[in-house]
């Protein structure tokens, strides 16, 4: 039996790790000798919520009320690590530092129902405990989390750095290093031809440009700077790949499961659904309200009580520009382009939004559109609640234009900016 290797990689989004490779010389290395999926998005943006549907290989919690408790209920489903404990193997989760996320670990039974999880103090004990179990006699299946790149997360007496963001780089370099040491363990011991190990990221990190949130700069809703994050498959002698094959944090399970088999495994699938909290949390509108998104190789569409936005995840990866902000809509959902546009003096502008073009944009919304109205109905219906709820607390009826001020409101928004011109003639 092959050995088995899960590392999450707390708060890395594609675009961090794409952008700042000085920070990640071990994982760039990894990634080098593996198969990278570059179309692959998480099933939420929330740590403990993409761990649990990657374990349990579905959508299976929907009816807790928050994280913090009622957390448990999976019904009859099981766990990867559960299942493999079945077939023999020793299962173990090592994670560090301890956080709040080891008793939600433990309480909701995230990595399985019968596996052990160690916490350790330092990030020296952290590697001892992955150097022990690599190097048991039979075959061991483990999860490492290493949660100090978490935004929050402050210890200066091991994250070094003179503000914010030299510490939360900090944190990314010991990710980095946890990913290089777990390979040396595996060459120290002799086991990288009997291993496989997957390498994800949970989600990515906003920085307050899609509204304040109170705060928070995950949990938020799914855009795709969020959800786009890294997953590496590396399997001994498997060879280099650049895949644009769509993958969800839903698929994770089975792909194990089947390599762990020694059989091939393809991914099959036009869209990836993705959202921020359970069904049953309630929304709270300067906080968390409720984000569910539908995304293709090319589109992310998205819903929110703030109504709809569509993007395009390859050329605008940080989500920036609303498609449908240059669309009405009506009581059907339908949309047709705001003709008021046209009037716009550019021709960057005109020569890009074509009568093609936007014929492309309807057809990309009305398909998107009619999987994210399945996809929420029957997640809601997981948890007990109907479609009037889910249209309560979602907006199919509106276009979310807050992000762009300056499109609807030129008068206003001329008034200032020729105020700023007398100001500065003035001077």
């Amino acid at each position: 039996m092959k050995n088995f290797i899960l590392i999450h990689m707390e708060s890395i989004s594609e675009l961090i790790l794409k952008m700042n490779p000085e920070l990640f010389p071990n994982l760039n290395k990894i990634i080098s000798e593996s198969i990278y999926y570059n179309n692959y998005y998480s099933s939420a943006t929330s740590t403990l919520m993409v761990m649990s549907d990657l374990c349990y290989g579905g959508m299976y919690r929907e009816k807790c009320t928050k994280l913090e408790n009622d957390f448990n209920d999976v019904s009859e489903h099981t766990s990867i690590f559960d299942e493999l404990e079945k077939n023999g193997y020793s299962c173990k989760g090592i994670i560090w530092p301890e956080l709040t996320t080891y008793s939600k670990l433990v309480n909701g039974h995230i990595l399985g129902k019968n596996v052990e999880i160690e916490v350790a103090g330092n990030y020296e004990a952290f590697i001892q405990c992955m150097d022990k179990s690599i190097a048991e006699e039979h075959a061991f299946a483990l999860f490492v989390g290493n949660y100090v790149s978490h935004v929050s997360y402050r210890n200066i007496k091991e994250i070094k750095g003179s503000n914010s963001f030299s510490r939360w780089k900090a944190g990314y370099e010991f990710v980095d290093d946890t990913c290089g040491k777990i390979f040396e363990l595996l060459t120290q011991y002799e086991k990288k031809e009997d291993t496989i190990v997957i390498l994800y990221g949970d989600h990515g990190d906003d920085y307050w440009g899609h509204r304040l949130h109170n705060g928070y700069t995950h949990a938020i809703e799914p855009y795709s700077n969020i959800i786009h994050t890294p997953l590496v498959v590396w399997n001994f002698g498997g060879g280099q790949e650049v895949s644009g094959e769509l993958v969800s944090t839903l698929d994770i399970k089975d792909m194990a499961l089947t390599m762990l088999q020694g059989k091939p495994w393809k991914a099959d699938r036009q869209y990836i659904f993705s959202r921020n909290i359970y069904a049953n949390q309630k929304i709270n509108a300067l906080s968390l309200s409720k984000g569910y998104a539908v995304v293709s190789v090319d589109y992310i569409l998205m819903v929110s009580i703030r109504g709809l936005e569509l993007y395009n995840v390859v050329l605008d990866p940080a989500n920036t520009c609303n498609l449908l902000e240059f669309f009405n809509i009506d009581a059907n959902g339908n949309i047709s382009f705001f003709e008021k546009f046209r009037e716009k003096k550019s021709t960057h502008f005109l020569d890009f939004f074509t009568d093609g073009e936007i014929r492309h944009i309807k057809e990309v919304y009305r398909k998107q559109r009619k999987y994210l109205l399945y996809e929420t109905e029957k997640i809601y219906k997981a948890a007990g609640k109907n479609v009037k709820t889910r249209n309560r607390e979602l907006n199919f009826r509106s276009v979310n234009r807050t992000h762009r001020f300056i499109m609807h409101n030129n008068t206003l928004v001329n008034k200032i900016e020729k105020c700023f011109f007398d100001v500065a003639v003035k001077r």
